[in-house]
């Protein structure tokens, strides 16, 4: 390749530096046991366009079954969503957010907003558009791993 930095890595140290830097910004005792993990549960449940399922946190966070289920449960005992039964099929549960996530969602837009304006930062709009569509083939790439 005739380049020495690594892709994998490069990430890796990319995304621990945007995580140290939010961790170092947000007030650990306004909601102590979210994650940013919760968060980007909380929108993407907030966010979506029809009801919401286990298996659809699955799909878009690309976990493992269990990592989900322990995921939920966590946000659950937390009081941040509730899972309920659905009439089609009893073995179905619906994720809905509580009212107090609902609330929390508000302030990670805010936080969110804030990021990505710094992360974006002297950046072009064609370099942001390049680095999108590099994004979505190195991530093209990984799903289609053949090793």
């Amino acid at each position: 390749m005739g380049n020495e930095r690594e892709i994998g890595y490069e990430i890796r140290v990319l995304n621990n530096t945007i995580r140290n830097r939010i961790n170092n910004l947000k007030p650990k005792q306004k909601h102590p046991h979210t994650t940013r993990m919760h968060a980007w549960v909380i929108s993407f449940i907030f966010h979506a366009p029809g009801p919401v399922y286990q298996k659809d946190i699955e799909t878009e966070f690309e976990i493992k079954r269990s990592t989900a289920s322990t995921l939920l449960s966590s946000m659950e005992k937390n009081g941040l969503i509730e899972r309920v039964s659905v009439d089609h099929d009893a073995r179905l549960k619906q994720v809905l957010l509580t009212d107090k996530a609902r609330a929390m969602h508000e302030g990670f837009l805010v936080t969110a907003r804030k990021v990505e304006a710094n992360l974006a930062r002297g950046l072009s709009e064609e370099e942001l558009k390049n680095f999108f569509q590099t994004l979505d083939k190195i991530s093209d790439n990984a799903r289609n791993m053949i090793i």
